[in-house]
This record gives structure tokens, C-alpha cells and sequence, in this order.
């Protein structure tokens, strides 16, 4: 299969060819369009480690890491199959209540997860989505994707 990265600093290359690399700020929709064009069809799963710049201000950070997480919703109900996965990271904070409804709508199953890794004291937090479930009638951009 393919892996497609897209950051806003330039990262890569790759030696295996299957690992494609955008520099490019993923909200756009220039480089939705771009991503669409290189997976060639739905993709199987989005994985979005997106993350603000930290204020140090907590609920200032919390509210722009939800807001980056609804983009990368967005941007994943775009971009997946039906059946697809959505992994996505953000901050534990009240704001996620909602978060995870708009979640469960869309997809069969969601889970909460704090790996271990995290550092202590992190408020970092992991949703993991799958199932997603495409609103039907919906049809690829241009025709260039085709449903699995």
C-alpha cells in the first residue's frame, strides 16, 4: 500500500517508494486535491498528529487543538473509504464530549486511548475511529476516485 505525508516543514525523502511526502498545509484545499490525485482512490485510513503551537495557556491550546482535530475530520471525511479509519491526537479537555459525538456519527466504533509513552503529566489523549460511514450519494471530485 501507499503512505502519503503531508507537513507543513519539509520532511523526506524516503528510500521506499512507497511513501510519498507533501510539504503543504493539509486543510487547503489545494492540497486536498493534490492528495486525491497521488492515493488514486479512497484512502483506508487517516492518521492526524496535528498539534498547535503551544501557549501555555491551557484552555487556549485545548480549544485550538479541537479545532485542528474538527479539521482533520474534515479533511479524513473527504479523503476515506467507506469502512475507513480516522487516528487522530489531541488534548483530554471538556470540548471532547462534543468532539466524540460528531465522531460516533460518523463511524461504526470510537475508542479513547492514552498510550503509555505519554509523558507524565501529558494531557494527551488518542481517538481511534473506525468504520467510517460515507453519507451516500456522495461521489469522488472530478470522478478520479472510485468507491472500493
Amino acid at each position: 500500500g501507499k503512505v502519503l505525508g503531508v507537513d507543513t516543514q519539509l520532511i523526506g525523502p524516503f528510500p521506499e517508494e512507497n511513501i510519498i511526502i507533501l510539504q503543504g498545509d493539509v486543510t487547503s484545499e489545494e492540497c486536498q486535491e493534490n492528495i486525491k490525485g497521488l492515493l488514486g482512490s479512497w484512502a483506508d485510513c487517516v492518521l492526524s498528529d496535528l498539534s498547535p503551537r503551544l501557549s501555555g495557556v491551557h484552555h487556549a491550546d485545548v480549544r485550538r487543538s479541537v479545532e485542528l482535530v474538527r479539521s482533520a475530520l474534515q479533511v479524513a471525511s473527504r479523503l476515506l473509504r467507506p469502512g475507513g479509519n480516522f487516528l487522530v491526537k489531541t488534548f483530554v479537555a471538556e470540548e471532547l464530549k462534543d468532539l466524540s459525538l460528531e465522531l460516533k456519527r460518523q463511524f461504526r466504533s470510537l475508542r479513547r486511548a492514552r498510550p503509555e509513552a505519554s509523558r507524565k503529566g501529558s494531557s494527551e489523549i488518542y481517538f481511534c475511529a473506525q468504520g467510517f460511514q460515507r453519507e451516500t450519494g456522495e461521489v469522488p471530485s472530478e470522478g478520479k476516485q472510485k468507491s472500493p
